[in-house]
């Protein structure tokens, strides 16, 4: 059949679409000699085994693996060494730009493509990806029987004879068989030869049936709007309610590893709302994230002071078993409360961590306290949330301007311009989201500096493009804390976890958990 097709001459010089699709029976076992040679000549610096947090024993045995491999002498520190990474649990992550993303400490979303991972991929560097169960497999495919013709009939009778049964030979069958590339599902255990039956139902024009199957068995193809959810629904997470002495909290763990990290948002942001802690999760860190007072379902009564909350959520660690806080970390809104904590607990907190926070300097201006008492008071921030989410849904591009407008001191429009998609996307879901509650105005009200009784080693990173909060807050916070570093961001906006060198920020970030809780020289900080 391929024979016939190569020779048949062409019309006019011009080949078809069979005479360029079509290849040589031996065409495979020269793919898998190309391609290991390829690999072997590559000559990559580093590996990484990417396992989900939810799976343990599998994290646990991977290591064990690579530890083997070590020993052997199959991998070598500065020639190719592998690193067995737990991520955080996203299932959106098993998407390549999503699992690249989760590994330089960023949030595990989709991008567009191009540019692909083979030239642009971690850290910007060529990378090639694929599934660990699928290079396993790699070995028996290519001893198998001979491999399949370029037609689904025979990618089936392949199947039959090959004597594996993992649904991981179904993406090499897809690969030979299909020139479009589809999603399916299948009730688990089935057989190869049954599933590569299922595959090979296509077209006339040879396109493999894709979409998912509902509970009737046909093709649904999920709406754009669903698709962008699906995408977003991560950065939504479940809290619980603590009953304590003082009153409720609501709040979210995250457990991971045995470092636990505190993590206090900004204003209007509730702890459902995960948002800037990938590079935590991406250190195995278990990640604690209380509502602060008049925010989500912790009502103001609970803290209405910020020492009186400090108070609150160091009862909240006593409640959940937790005796040391590797870091405790104050976004925007947050910083005074995660400054405070610090201060008031230097026997629970080992480390501090101030993004684009809020400092001691007289903040926000008369106008703007004027505005936010009239659009966030009680009877109000309803209505103006509502509206927000109107203009989500009905104008997205001008809500982004809007609202980025008061968070960056560049042209709106540059600013839009240079968002990527999924940074668009999540930051569209995260003002559609947003509830300022009795909160917001409880953050105006004027709390005790305490910032000369800090002693912790403290990390300070912001932008000076930042409107929302001025760098001058950044420079003053290092400048009168003990033991700090200011580490300054190129991003455009208030948010620093969306700037090109977040990625750099975040391996120092993790750099700065894994150091020695022991306060440094004063004179050894940086500003």
């Amino acid at each position: 059949m391929l024979a016939s097709i190569k020779d048949r001459p062409s019309r006019a010089g011009i080949r078809t679409r069979q005479e360029r699709n079509a290849r040589p029976a031996g065409t495979r076992k020269r793919f898998w000699k190309v391609w290991l040679w390829r690999v072997w000549r590559a000559a990559p610096d580093k590996g990484f085994v990417y396992v989900r947090s939810e799976y343990p024993q599998a994290f646990a045995a991977m290591r064990e693996a690579v530890a083997q491999a070590r020993a052997k002498g199959y991998l070598r520190l500065g020639l190719f060494d592998v690193e067995v990474v737990r991520g955080a649990g996203s299932y959106v992550a098993g998407e390549e730009t999503s699992l690249l993303r989760s590994l330089a400490g960023l949030r595990a979303t989709v991008r567009a493509k191009p540019p692909y991972p083979a030239t642009h991929g971690y850290l910007g560097q060529s990378t090639a990806v694929n599934n660990v169960e699928s290079l396993a497999s790699a070995p028996a495919i290519v001893a198998a029987t001979e491999p399949p013709r370029w037609r689904f009939r025979s990618a089936g009778r392949w199947a039959g004879s090959c004597r594996h049964t993992s649904l991981t030979c179904l993406c090499w069958i897809r690969l030979w068989a299909c020139r479009t590339y589809g999603c399916a599902t299948s009730p688990s255990p089935n057989h190869l030869k049954d599933c590569a039956a299922f595959t090979g139902s296509a077209s006339r024009r040879g396109q493999a049936a894709g979409g998912c199957a509902g509970k009737s068995g046909r093709r649904q193809v999920p709406r754009k709007r669903d698709r962008l959810e699906a995408l977003m629904n991560p950065l939504i997470e479940t809290t619980t309610m603590a009953r304590l002495p003082a009153g409720q909290v609501e709040y979210r763990l995250d457990r991971r590893g045995s470092a636990v990290v505190v993590v206090f948002h900004g204003g209007h942001v509730r702890a459902g709302l995960a948002v800037g802690e990938e590079v935590f999760a991406a250190a195995d860190c278990t990640v604690l994230v209380p509502s602060r007072p008049g925010y989500g379902r912790t009502p103001l009564s609970t803290g209405t002071s910020v020492p009186e909350y400090a108070d609150v959520v160091r009862a909240l660690c006593t409640h959940l078993g937790i005796d040391r806080v590797s870091a405790v970390v104050g976004i925007s809104g947050g910083g005074p409360t995660a400054a405070t904590m610090a201060a008031r607990y230097p026997d629970l907190v080992e480390r501090l961590i101030l993004i684009s926070a809020v400092g001691w300097l007289p903040f926000p201006g008369r106008l703007t306290q004027l505005g936010a008492h009239i659009m966030f008071a009680a009877g109000t921030e309803r209505t103006t949330w509502a509206g927000i989410r109107a203009l989500v849904r009905v104008a997205p591009n001008t809500c982004l301007r809007l609202m980025l407008r008061s968070l960056s001191t560049r042209p709106v429009g540059e600013v839009v311009a240079a968002l990527r998609s999924d940074d668009r996307a999540m930051l569209l879901f995260l003002f559609g989201h947003m509830r300022s509650g009795r909160g917001f105005l409880n953050d105006l009200r004027p709390t005790p500096d305490v910032t000369a009784q800090i002693g912790q080693p403290t990390l300070v990173i912001a932008t000076r493009t930042d409107r929302g909060v001025p760098f001058a807050h950044a420079q003053s916070l290092a400048d009168t804390i003990r033991h700090s570093q200011l580490i300054e961001s190129q991003a455009h906006t208030h948010f620093v976890w969306l700037g090109p060198d977040w990625p750099v920020i975040a391996k120092r970030i993790r750099a700065f958990l894994d150091t020695e809780a022991a306060a440094s020289d004063p004179a050894d900080s940086t500003t």
